[in-house]
């Protein structure tokens, strides 16, 4: 999941896993930092409906 979730994003997923108090939120992915630098530094459009859902 290190390649999906980036470094911070996988250990906080695997110690929810474990059963550690983890405090909720979501993981942006790393495709999404990808999409922003090769795509002129702009978001992907269904990211602002993705997060807005999250929350």
């Amino acid at each position: 999941m290190r390649d999906l979730l980036g470094g911070k994003g996988a250990n906080l997923a695997e110690m929810a896993n474990l059963g550690l108090p983890v405090p909720p939120g979501f993981t942006i992915t790393t495709e999404v930092c990808t999409y922003f630098y090769t795509n002129g530094k702009s978001y992907p459009p269904e990211l602002e409906a993705d997060v807005n859902a999250a929350l």
